[in-house]
């Protein structure tokens, strides 16, 4: 999805992850910043605020500020008419 999303807008993209998965947000972030970006956008793959949303927050704010580059950090996907639309037709399509 994330390089979907990225090729469609024109964008390069990476993935990290807030929970238990590797890379973490810190070492994705880190990777990002490698590649020498002016800004980062991190966008919280996730359908509902908490902790793992806190988190991208919390720990790329930190770094992205260390190393001087400017971080956007979008809403959550969060469970958006559209996106239960999705779900509700892919639903009935096994009915």
């Amino acid at each position: 999805m994330a390089a979907a999303v990225a090729t469609g807008v024109g964008i390069r993209q990476l993935v990290c992850f807030a929970g238990i998965s590797r890379p973490g947000l810190a070492e994705g972030m880190e990777a990002a910043l490698d590649r020498r970006p002016r800004r980062v956008l991190a966008l919280p793959y996730l359908l509902h605020t908490g902790v793992l949303v806190r988190r991208v927050s919390d720990v790329l704010s930190s770094i992205a500020e260390g190393r001087g580059v400017e971080l956007a950090v979008l809403p959550h996907i969060g469970n958006t008419p559209p996106l239960v639309d999705v779900v509700a037709r892919r639903l009935e399509q096994l009915s």
